[in-house]
C-alpha cells in the first residue's frame, strides 16, 4: 500500500501558487513567490515537493532545450505549447489529438499524456520589444 504525502503548509502555499498560475514557472520562480509568503522555506523544500506533485500527477515537468532548467506545468488538461527560443515563453495552445488516437488504437499503446512542443520566437521578440526572458 502506498503511503499517502503530507499536507503541509509549504505544499499548500505552492499548490495554491501553482492553481492561479498560467506562466509554466520555474524553481526558482516558484520558490521566489512562495517565500514571499513563507519566509522559512527552502529551496529544496521546493524541488522535493514539485517532484512529489510530479510523481503524483499534479504536475508536468516540461522539456526544456538549451539548459534552461526545470519548467512546470500545472495544466491537467489535454494542451500543447508554442515555447519561444529567445526569451523562453511557454504559452499553452489546445490542439485536437485525433491522429494519436489512431496511433494509440494501432499500436496498442497506453496513453497517459500529450504534450507536444513546438518551437520558435514569440512576437514580442521577434519586435525587438525585450531582451529578458519571460517566466
Amino acid at each position: 500500500m502506498e503511503k499517502k504525502s503530507q499536507k503541509t503548509v509549504q505544499r499548500t502555499a505552492i499548490l495554491n501558487y501553482l492553481k492561479n498560475s498560467k506562466s509554466h514557472p520555474s524553481i526558482k520562480d516558484i520558490y521566489r513567490h512562495v517565500s514571499e509568503q513563507l519566509s522559512t522555506i527552502s529551496i529544496v523544500t521546493v524541488y522535493n515537493t514539485m517532484d512529489l506533485l510530479k510523481k503524483e500527477g499534479l504536475v508536468f515537468e516540461l522539456p526544456m532545450l538549451h539548459g534552461e532548467g526545470r519548467r512546470f506545468d500545472p495544466n491537467p488538461s489535454l494542451h500543447d505549447h508554442l515555447i519561444c527560443d529567445t526569451c523562453g515563453a511557454i504559452i499553452d495552445i489546445d490542439a485536437g489529438h485525433s491522429v494519436l488516437s489512431a496511433e494509440k488504437q494501432q499500436h496498442g499503446f497506453d496513453i497517459k499524456k500529450i504534450c507536444i512542443n513546438v518551437y520558435g520566437v514569440c512576437p514580442r521578440c521577434k519586435s525587438g520589444e525585450d531582451d529578458t526572458a519571460l517566466n
